[in-house]
């Protein structure tokens, strides 16, 4: 954490800041592209905590306290060490279209016959990506002007 006053970043995993000093490289090609961050958070207490798809954001608190986090995305890699740990995150489209992203396979049963393309993609985000956890937030919560930056 620096101890600037002018800039004061702020690192949250899982809604916990993490008081140890880190570096992040925030990648924001816009379009359909998935934005990535890679973090270096120098500590290696956190080595033994579960992080994988874990919720990240990362505030940047550049002369006031931010109320929107510059990045907002979910852990999709971890390498510790014994002096820090390297973390990449992406943000939650990466549930939608990345590697590990669910398949969808139409057959007569799991079809799409009926819908619109918005009532298919919401249905199956809910059935299929958000079962567990919120990882792509409801229509109903997104700005209209977000998506077409």
């Amino acid at each position: 954490m620096s101890q600037n006053t002018y800039c004061s970043p702020r690192l949250l995993i899982n809604n916990k800041p993490i008081e140890s000093s880190f570096s992040a490289k925030i990648d924001v090609r816009g379009g359909n592209v998935i934005n990535k961050c890679d973090l270096v958070v120098n500590t290696n207490q956190l080595k033994h905590y579960k992080l994988l798809n874990e919720e990240v954001e990362i505030y940047a608190n550049i002369g006031s306290i931010d109320n929107i986090p510059i990045f907002r995305g979910y852990i999709t890699k971890v390498k510790p060490s014994d002096t820090k740990i390297q973390i990449t995150c992406s943000d939650p489209r990466y549930f939608l279209s990345g590697p590990n992203s669910v398949q969808f396979t139409a057959d007569d049963i799991n079809n799409a016959d009926g819908m619109t393309i918005v009532q298919f993609l919401q249905k199956w985000i809910k059935d299929n990506v958000n079962n567990a956890v919120l990882y792509v937030p409801p229509s109903n919560s997104i700005e209209v002007g977000s998506l077409a930056k």
